[in-house]
């Protein structure tokens, strides 16, 4: 991830940007029919995370270390 590599950009990349590109989630044991369907329609994919049981949203630095939420929370486009 971007983050692991340039560490001081973490809030560009948590905030910044435009939004051109979807997020969505998917079970782990579809992966493979999942890259082959992006194969296909010629989209490039990433992955870029996982969904674990909690509650919320946390963001870890590249050192592992939790980033608290109003470090983060503040940037960005606010959709009304």
């Amino acid at each position: 991830m971007a983050v692991h590599h340039a560490p001081e950009l973490w809030m560009d990349i948590l905030t910044g940007g435009d939004d051109y590109e979807l997020a969505f989630t998917a079970a782990t044991d579809e992966a493979d029919q999942l890259a082959a369907l992006a194969h296909e329609a010629g989209v490039a994919i990433s992955r870029i995370g996982r969904v674990k049981p909690g509650a919320g949203l946390a963001v870890i630095a590249h050192d592992g270390t939790p980033l608290p939420r109003d470090a983060w929370g503040a940037g960005g486009f606010q959709h009304q």
